[in-house]
C-alpha cells in the first residue's frame, strides 16, 4: 500500500499493516488524488480500506482532457511535467527485474529499489494534481461528468454480466473445429500454409492481382483486401480468421476470466482518444455482427435482459452540426411516420419516391453517409458498397450534391483547426461539454469525426448519470458502443425498459431527436435482433 503527500511517500504491506492503513483511511477526512482511480477503488473497497469516491481525483483524466493525444501514465507525465529524470529510478528498477526474471507479483517485497519506486508513486501524484488541475479547469464539466461515471462504471464491473457457459464452450469447440477444417482444406487443395506469405504466393500464382503492401515490402492480406478478392482461397482463410479470432479473443477469454459464470469486464471509461468508452476482457467493441458472439451472455436466474440502443446517433449529429435542411427534414420524416432513415435519404438522392427499404440504392446511400462521416475514400466506400470504383465517384458526388450541408461543415472545420493550429499551435474542436479533443497535425479532417464521436461519448455518459441519478443504474451490467445493457428481474422489464428508454431519449438538445430503441430478451443477441 502507497500513500503520501507532496514531500513524503510512505510504503506499507498490506499482509501485517492493513489496519494501520485502514485507521488512516478513517481518520483522513480530506481529498484523496489517485492515478487511474477506478483500479485502486476496486481493491480498496474490496479489502473495505477505500475513501468515499466523491473525496477522490484522478490525474490520469485530468491529462487525458488537458490533451488526449498525449502521454496518460504516471511516470511519463512526471517527466513531462515535473522532472525528466524521474523515471531514472523506475528504469534501475526494470533493469534489476530482467536481471533476476522477477514480475511485479514476483518481485521480493523487502528489496530496497522496490519500496522507494513503490513510496515515489504517491508524491508524484500529489505533485501532478498541483500541476494538472489548474491547466484542466477549462474542463471542469467534462472532469466532473468522467469521476460521475467512473463510479456507476465500477458498479457495473463489480455486478458483472451473467454468460452461458455451456453455450461458450459448445461454440469455441465448433470455432476451432471450423479453424481446422480450413487449415487442412487449404492444404489439400492449394498445398500451402494459411500464413500471410504462403497465401499471398498462391493467390499471385492463381492469378490474382495483389496492390498493397505491408512498411516490411510484403503482399497485405487484410480482411478488406480478402473480401475484395474474388478467389475461393481468400474467402477461406477470411472464414478461417474470423473463426479463430471469436475462438480465442471472444469465446476462451470468456471461459477463463468469468467467476462462477459472471464476468467482470474492464470498461475503460477514456477508451479512445475521443472519450469513447471501450470494453476488453473480452472485448466487445469487436464482436463481429449476428447472435452468434452475444448469445453469450445471458440474464441471472428470474431475469430479462433490457437493451437500449441510441438509433443512428453519428448520423443524427451529423445532421446537428452540419445543419444540412436535407438530412434533417429525412430524420424527422423518418420519426414521425415510422419509416427509414436510410430510405429517406435515399430518395432524396435520387428523386424517387418510389424507393422501398430492400432497395440496393438505400444500402449504397447508407454506406455512403457513414463514408463521409468516416472520411472514407471512394475505394473504400466502393468496397462496402459493393460497386466498382468507377460507380463509386460519381455516387459520392451526388450524395454531395444532395446533402451540400455535410462537405460544408466539414470544410469549416478544417479551417477553424488550421486557424488554432498556427495561432496555438494545436488543432482541436470542442464538444458541447466542453470537452476538448485535438487532431494530428497532417489529419486535420479527421476533428469533424472527432467532434461528432465525442458527443456522442459524452451524450451517453451524461445519460448514464442521469439514469444513476434516477435510481435505474442498479441494473446496469454493460455499456457497449452506443448501448447500455441491464439484467432486469422480469416481472419489472418492460416498465422498466420503457422508463430507462424515456430518461435516454433527447428531443431538444439537438437539430434531430436522440432517439433510442429499447428490446427485452433472454440474452444479448435476441435483444439485439
Amino acid at each position: 500500500m502507497q500513500f503520501g503527500d507532496a514531500l513524503t511517500g510512505w510504503t506499507v504491506p498490506w499482509q501485517d499493516w492493513g489496519g494501520l492503513v485502514r485507521e488512516v483511511m478513517r481518520r483522513y477526512d480530506g481529498e484523496w488524488v489517485f492515478h487511474n482511480l477506478k483500479f485502486d477503488l476496486h481493491y480498496l473497497e474490496r479489502e473495505k480500506a477505500a475513501p468515499p469516491r466523491a473525496h477522490c481525483h484522478d490525474t490520469a483524466v485530468l491529462a487525458h482532457l488537458i490533451n488526449p493525444n498525449g502521454w496518460h501514465g504516471l511516470k511519463p507525465l512526471a517527466n513531462q511535467y515535473l522532472d525528466s529524470r524521474l523515471s531514472a529510478g523506475q528504469d534501475d528498477l526494470h533493469t534489476w527485474m530482467a536481471r533476476k526474471g522477477w514480475k511485479w507479483s514476483t518481485i521480493p517485497i523487502d528489496y530496497a529499489p522496490y519500496w522507494s519506486y513503490a513510496a515515489l508513486d504517491p508524491v508524484l501524484t500529489a505533485n501532478l494534481y498541483e500541476v494538472l488541475s489548474p491547466m484542466a479547469a477549462p474542463y471542469k464539466d467534462a472532469y466532473d461528468l468522467e469521476l460521475s461515471v467512473m463510479s456507476y462504471v465500477m458498479d457495473m464491473e463489480t455486478c458483472g454480466a451473467q454468460i452461458d457457459l455451456e453455450y461458450c464452450e459448445r461454440e469455441r469447440a465448433e470455432l476451432i473445429k471450423q479453424v481446422d477444417e480450413a487449415t487442412l482444406w487449404v492444404q489439400n487443395e492449394y498445398g500451402c500454409g494459411v500464413g500471410d506469405v504462403a497465401v499471398a504466393a498462391r493467390l499471385l500464382k492463381e492469378g490474382v492481382i495483389l496492390t498493397a503492401e505491408t512498411p516490411t515490402g510484403k503482399w497485405k492480406l487484410d480482411a478488406e483486401i480478402l473480401e475484395a478478392i474474388d478467389h475461393p482461397l481468400a474467402q477461406v482463410i477470411l472464414k478461417r480468421r474470423k473463426a479463430q479470432r471469436l475462438s480465442n479473443a471472444f469465446f476462451r477469454n470468456l471461459i477463463n476470466d468469468n467467476d462462477n459464470g459472471v464476468v467482470h469486464c474492464d470498461i475503460k471509461t477514456l477508451g479512445a482518444r475521443t472519450s469513447r468508452m471501450a470494453v476488453s476482457r473480452p472485448a466487445l467493441q469487436q464482436v463481429p455482427r449476428g447472435r452468434q458472439a452475444r448469445d453469450a451472455f445471458i440474464p441471472r436466474q428470474g431475469n430479462l435482459l433490457v437493451d437500449i440502443d441510441m438509433d443512428q446517433i453519428e448520423l443524427r449529429l451529423t445532421a446537428h452540426f452540419t445543419g444540412d435542411d436535407g438530412m434533417i427534414a429525412a430524420f424527422f420524416e423518418a420519426d414521425s411516420t415510422g419509416g427509414d432513415i436510410f430510405t429517406n435519404m435515399a430518395r432524396m438522392l435520387t428523386g424517387d419516391e418510389t424507393l422501398q427499404k430492400e432497395s440496393k440504392m438505400r444500402q449504397d446511400t447508407k454506406q455512403a453517409a457513414y463514408a463521409k462521416v468516416y472520411f472514407a475514400g471512394v475505394e473504400t466506400f466502393a468496397h462496402r458498397a459493393g460497386v466498382s470504383v468507377d460507380e463509386a465517384g460519381p455516387f459520392l458526388a451526388s450524395y454531395d450534391k444532395a446533402f451540400p450541408g455535410v462537405k460544408q461543415w466539414q470544410d469549416k472545420v478544417i479551417a477553424v483547426a488550421r486557424k488554432r493550429l498556427k495561432e496555438e499551435g494545436v488543432a482541436y474542436v470542442i464538444t458541447p461539454w466542453g470537452r476538448r479533443l485535438t487532431g494530428d497535425d497532417d489529419k486535420l479532417y479527421a476533428l469533424a469525426n472527432y467532434i461528432i464521436q465525442g458527443t456522442a461519448a459524452d451524450f451517453l455518459k451524461s445519460k448514464i448519470v442521469d439514469l444513476g441519478s434516477a435510481g435505474l443504474l442498479d441494473y446496469a451490467v454493460l455499456p457497449v458502443h452506443d448501448e447500455l445493457l441491464f439484467d432486469v428481474p422480469a416481472d419489472e422489464a418492460a416498465d422498466f425498459a420503457v422508463e430507462a428508454a424515456a430518461i435516454m431519449r433527447e428531443d431538444k438538445r439537438f437539430a434531430v431527436p436522440l432517439t433510442c430503441k429499447p428490446a427485452i430478451g433472454t440474452s444479448w443477441g435476441e435483444t439485439h435482433g
